[in-house]
């Protein structure tokens, strides 16, 4: 096999010494592979469009040379010497790294470019202060009485519901705290209680439920609590974002990494 050609597996190629780079994408191992024959220029430019796939993912050869203030030429001869015919293979390569490494920021960063709608952004699919109780009975109702008229207590239960939750919401209640209810029937406690609730059915063929729906749910209402103040929300992710970076697993080289390196076969 040549070097530089593609398996079956997209993801998974064949570097210059056999190696295989399966948690790499298809473009970063062709930058790889390409990278000592490029010039300083084109590695940089390449290293930036890598590193921010969601600010470059969705543009033209020309809206991208505009971009880095290149001339469109720059742009398709970079892209030619990474081993790509047409931009278009360099785009659709780009579009699943940028899918590949999606992170909560890269998604927020790209709705808010997008200008959508907060109906959008759930159909599509965090900025506020959560705390999730845990504990005993008595750390909950105590955690209940800090609360104030500008919070929000959201109770998930389902079927005959947990006495400790429905007791929860009833207190709330009766200090003026905001509820919000997430169950499977208008009949249940919760449902009752609750200023409000969504009903999210658990129902399952299997002997237990499916909480599929729930999470669902969920997901839309995180996306709407972070389209309320996007900005805010993109400060929050791009600081976990800077975080987290260095958390993800870099294979190191044979030399400093392989517990086998220096044994013969």
């Amino acid at each position: 096999m040549k070097s530089g050609r593609q398996s079956t597996d997209s993801q998974v190629m064949i570097s210059p010494s056999g190696e295989r780079k399966a948690w790499m994408t298809t473009l970063e191992t062709r930058f790889a592979e390409a990278e000592p024959k490029l010039s300083t220029s084109r590695k940089r430019l390449i290293r930036e469009i890598i590193d921010h796939p969601e600010d470059t993912y969705f543009l033209s050869s020309r809206a991208l040379a505009k971009r880095y203030e290149l001339d469109p030429t720059t742009i398709v001869r970079t892209v030619q010497a990474l081993g790509y015919k047409r931009y278009g293979e360099f785009s659709a390569d780009l579009r699943s790294h940028f899918v590949t490494r999606i992170t909560p920021y890269a998604v927020m960063k790209s709705a808010v470019r997008d200008k959508r709608s907060v109906a959008d952004d759930i159909e599509h699919t965090l900025g506020y202060d959560a705390e999730s109780p845990v504990g005993s009975t008595g750390n909950l109702h105590q955690k209940i009485l800090l609360l104030g008229p500008k919070d929000l207590l959201i109770a998930i239960s389902f079927g005959r519901c947990l006495q400790d939750t429905v007791e929860s919401v009833i207190r709330a209640r009766d200090s003026g705290v905001s509820t919000f209810g997430l169950t499977d029937s208008e009949k249940s406690p919760i449902a009752r209680f609750c200023d409000s609730s969504w009903i999210t059915s658990i129902a399952s063929p299997s002997f237990h439920g499916s909480y599929v729906a729930v999470v669902s749910a969920i997901n839309a209402l995180l996306v709407a609590c972070s389209r309320l103040h996007p900005q805010r929300s993109l400060a929050v992710l791009r600081r976990k974002e800077e975080e987290f970076r260095s958390r993800w697993y870099t294979p190191t080289s044979n030399k400093s990494g392989n517990k086998n390196s220096g044994k013969h076969e």
